[in-house]
């Protein structure tokens, strides 16, 4: 047999296919996950260094009950979460949003006192507070992964049901309808898992009817 015809016997090289590049949505990279709320670790160090105080100037207010431990406390973005929130950029990012850089607590008196005056208390303002209230404060028991849970659900939007982080959409009225968004928390500080569904309050209200719970 010819060269010529041996060449044309073998198994031509199977070329190789490029892999899809899974990229999440918003202006993060293909091996960043994109930001929805604080991270445990975040929230830990805001308050290891707030010595469980208030950051508005004079406040002494904590942000965990010494008694009970309850939170009553706050998270408070510098930059606003959401569009239409107080002191919003829409250029930045997710990732910058729910940073350490971002985020002061604060009362929730004051929570809103900042959020109501945007003018008077500008991010410039808000950064300032941050710094000197960071700054020499006494040493803080950490937060336990439950007490931080209950924080980054003082998020406006985010609460907790039976230790899960539920964020709401769209609310109407006293039910939580439209998109219900359960944040899992894994074994992992900083691992967290989001599940997404629609409740058909319509389907819900029926079902009660049949089952005679309602007239």
């Amino acid at each position: 047999m010819s060269k010529k015809q041996t060449n044309r016997s073998q198994t031509p090289k199977k070329k190789s296919v490029a892999q899809p590049t899974f990229k999440p949505k918003g202006k993060t990279t293909p091996n960043q996950r994109e930001l929805t709320e604080p991270s445990r670790p975040t929230v830990k160090r805001l308050f290891a260094l707030s010595g469980n105080r208030c950051a508005f100037p004079n406040c002494q207010i904590p942000i965990v009950d010494s008694i009970s431990g309850s939170i009553v406390g706050e998270i408070c973005h510098i930059k606003g979460e959401k569009e239409g929130s107080a002191r919003h950029d829409q250029n930045q990012q997710n990732s910058e949003r729910h940073s350490f850089d971002n985020l002061i607590l604060l009362c929730g008196r004051h929570h809103k006192v900042i959020d109501d005056n945007e003018s008077k208390y500008p991010v410039s303002f808000l950064i300032n507070v941050k710094g000197k209230h960071e700054t020499g404060q006494p040493k803080t028991r950490a937060l336990s992964n439950e007490q931080t849970d209950r924080l980054i659900a003082s998020v406006p939007g985010n609460r907790v049901v039976n230790r899960t982080t539920v964020k709401t959409r769209n609310q109407l009225g006293g039910m939580n309808a439209n998109t219900i968004i359960n944040q899992f928390t894994l074994p992992t500080d900083d691992e967290q898992v989001t599940v997404e569904g629609l409740l058909n309050i319509g389907a819900v209200w029926n079902s009660l009817k049949r089952s005679a719970v309602l007239g």
